[in-house]
């Protein structure tokens, strides 16, 4: 690579500037930028690439981006020759190959930290229009930081090139299925070329890295960037330039065959590194049997890497079979081991849909956990009470004429009958607790799994009822194929159902297409297929679903919806009155009553929102009039009549009594509290939400404001506002990751606001 840069008429802005390495797509210098007195590193485009890729749609793209977990992207400047530089912060610490190498693996503490800072800020970069998938998420390109937060790098490598070809980085252990090229072989990693050798690739360093500089070394035709390469050339991505001249196929490139090591799944994998240097390139074009490129590519590769934080292994490559994690002797917690597995599916479908679905399931480890934990505690008390039976001879008696296998057959179908009615009676905890037994017991059968979903989604835990029934199927605890139709479209009708209610309509829709598919005379699945059509505009498909549906209070159900859409609020509230008479399904009711109070609360018609709910908590009954009375409490609340602050606040404890800890009601708990004046409550309520939802701006945000609502309520010689402040802040720095996925909170600006009125009237310095 080149040791002089020229930044032409901005070169006069930097100083010692001195060369990093040699990437793929371009050379990599270290500098320093007068003009904001700060270290910077330059990316600058290869000469041969410089005219092909798109530098005015990648300048757009990368000067709009913004995130904690991101370098910063401070300028784009076109050098004399044409080459393109890129600007950025340079990122203090190590990435994490080395770190995990020198400091050993990732605790539990750790690598959570580490997957929902990887989702947070890959949700974030698909969210960008165009979307930009990284394509080349791995432990190199994700640099930890000196306060142990990660940053995530080398992410503009899926830029389009002018002829709409994505060049893709690929690396084997951490790239997806469909980043393969078709004509691969799914067994050695073989390409299709003759000796699986390139000569004169270029393998790609960390664009923005913070280790020590160095050395550029060759081995083997192949210019690397680390000292240790000479032992192995990990899991550096090389990208075939050739691509870009030709738009062909491309060639995938692998070395497998000069020493990757291989684990076992039928044994206790070492804690020694596992070598892969293999490399690869790849274009658009992808393994038919997997897909295209999409969204959950990335998934795939967050979850290697965490694989490799947790092991200090990198994964077989993707096409092959892979070590499950649950094969290691790891001192996490196993409801983290499912997620990371769920993402590494080979299949895109079983994968998290997105950065989004997968945050959200990590946010559900906890819970799972407590639930898993407490659980095993009863089991083994159960196993422990069997023995000393035995041990006493009391149960020293062989079944009559029956056979174990039999019995067992028995005794699961009786826990799953027996959860079904516990279920249908409100009793959620005492059906969560039966499934389990049924689940030690018959692992293999769906249909513990799928009530347990419905148990889930009944309490309004949505995205734990999805990842139940999808990891019982990613774990392969339970396998698709022998599942008749019917079972399949009961299971996709459930995911359908719990996506509507987090506000996925697309992947609610997706999920309901598949249930039909299953099953057409599932009218349940119809109808929420015809339902999710509506809420997506697509009116004339939904009406076209109608038509399948044979119950009259279905149908009107779907005229409502259209009617809503079309902005017929009189024909939609009748149309939601005639569903609500005709339907006999309280799931369906349940649903109709919430839609219509929504109407009714969006056209501030809150007389008639309370009265519909009250009947509808009253017809439902306590076994289904959970969300009743939630949206019930929320409607008192915004109404805010006489008495309704003391009527939300008894509705909103109640359903914490029954179990339901969702943030919102929390808050809103806590808010109601605030405004009767009752601050030990309110603090109290938002301590337990601050233990359940560690990231969340939001509870430190109340905390902040009902402490200072509080401390109002005092002399001013016994005022503290010390707190105020130490949550204002706590809430700032969790804010700037919501704002980073588009989120603003008019509260933030009050509290700001509230903060500075502090300081002004000498409270807070």
């Amino acid at each position: 690579m080149s040791e002089v840069l020229d930044l032409g008429p901005e070169s006069q802005d930097y100083e010692n500037i001195r060369p990093l390495g040699e990437g793929g797509m371009g050379d990599i210098y270290l500098a320093h930028r007068k003009r904001l007195d700060i270290d910077v590193v330059i990316k600058r485009t290869k000469p041969e690439l410089a005219g092909r890729l798109d530098s005015a749609n990648e300048a757009e793209i990368l000067k709009g981006i913004r995130h904690q977990y991101l370098p910063r992207i401070y300028d784009i400047i076109e050098s004399p020759d044409g080459s393109l530089n890129t600007v950025m912060d340079y990122i203090p610490g190590e990435d994490m190959l080395h770190y995990v190498r020198n400091h050993g693996t990732a605790n539990q503490a750790e690598a959570y930290r580490w997957a929902q800072q990887l989702c947070e800020v890959v949700s974030y970069l698909h969210s960008q229009k165009p979307p930009i998938i990284h394509c080349d998420i791995k432990p190199r390109n994700v640099m930890v930081m000196p306060n142990g937060n990660i940053c995530l790098i080398d992410f503009n490598t899926s830029l389009l090139l002018k002829d709409h070809v994505k060049l893709l980085g690929l690396t084997n252990g951490y790239a997806a299925p469909e980043q393969y090229h078709g004509h691969l072989t799914a067994g050695k990693g073989k390409p299709a070329s003759e000796g699986g050798q390139a000569v004169g690739e270029t393998v790609v360093d960390a664009t923005a890295v913070g280790n020590a500089v160095r050395d550029a070394t060759t081995v083997e035709d192949k210019t690397v960037l680390d000292m240790s390469v000479a032992s192995a050339a990990d899991d550096r991505t090389v990208l075939d330039t050739s691509v870009a001249r030709d738009g062909d196929a491309g060639t995938v490139l692998d070395a497998s065959d000069r020493g990757q090591a291989s684990g076992s799944a039928t044994s206790r994998p070492s804690g020694l590194f596992r070598r892969n240097s293999s490399f690869g390139a790849a274009t658009a074009t992808t393994t038919q049997d997997y897909g295209e490129i999409s969204p959950r590519t990335d998934i795939y590769s967050i979850g290697a890497t965490l694989y490799f934080a947790l092991t200090g292994n990198t994964p077989e490559r993707s096409l092959d079979e892979v070590t499950p994690l649950s094969s290691y002797d790891l001192s996490v917690s196993p409801v983290l081991v499912s997620i990371i597995e769920r993402a590494m599916s080979k299949s895109q479908a079983d994968r998290f849909p997105g950065a989004d679905e997968m945050l959200r399931a990590l946010h559900d480890v906890d819970e799972m956990d407590r639930r898993f934990k407490a659980f095993s505690r009863k089991k083994r008390m159960a196993y422990a009470a069997i023995a000393l039976l035995w041990g006493l001879g009391i149960a020293s008696f062989a079944y009559a004429g029956v056979s174990a296998g039999n019995a067992r057959a028995n005794t699961y179908q009786n826990l799953v009958a027996q959860a079904r009615d516990l279920d249908d009676g409100g009793q959620y905890s005492q059906a969560e607790e039966t499934l389990q037994q049924a689940i030690s017991m018959s692992p293999e059968q769906v249909d513990s799994y799928l009530i347990l979903a419905e148990v889930y989604y009944h309490q309004g835990n949505y995205q734990l009822a999805i990842d139940t029934l999808e990891n019982a199927f990613s774990s392969g605890a339970v396998s698709r194929e022998g599942l008749s139709g019917e079972t399949l479209s009961a299971v996709y009708y459930v995911e359908g159902c719990a996506y509507n209610e987090l506000g996925n309509t697309a992947d609610a829709l997706r999920a309901q297409q598949q249930a039909v598919s299953y099953d057409g005379s599932n009218e349940d699945a119809v109808l929420q297929k015809a339902l999710m059509e509506a809420k997506s505009g697509m009116l004339s498909d939904a009406l076209d679903s109608l038509n399948n549906l044979t119950d009259q209070g279905k149908a009107a159900f779907v005229r409502a919806e259209v009617y809503q859409m079309q902005g017929n609020v009189d024909d939609a509230l009748a149309s939601y009155e005639s569903a609500i008479d005709a339907l006999d399904d309280s799931d369906l009711l349940l649903q109709a009553y919430l839609d219509e109070g929504k109407m009714l609360a969006d056209n501030q018609r809150y007389d008639e929102q309370i009265d519909l709910l009250q009947e509808g908590a009253q017809r439902l009954g306590d076994s289904k009039n959970a969300l009743v009375k939630e949206a019930l409490a929320e409607a008192y609340g915004t109404r805010n009549g006489e008495g309704d602050a003391q009527r939300e606040i008894e509705l909103l404890e109640e359903l914490r009594e029954s179990g339901r800890t969702d943030i919102n009601i929390g808050l809103n708990l806590s808010a109601a509290y605030q405004n009767v004046d009752d601050f030990d409550d309110s603090l109290s309520v938002l301590k337990d939400l601050q233990a359940d939802y560690p990231y969340d701006y939001r509870v430190d945000m109340r905390l902040a404001f009902v402490t200072a609502d509080q401390q109002s309520f005092l002399a001013k010689g016994e005022r503290n506002y010390s707190q105020v402040l130490a949550y204002y802040q706590s809430a700032e720095e969790k804010y700037e990751d919501a704002q980073a996925k588009g989120i603003e909170d008019q509260n933030m600006v009050v509290l700001r606001n509230t903060i500075d009125q502090l300081r002004a009237a000498g409270w807070l310095q």
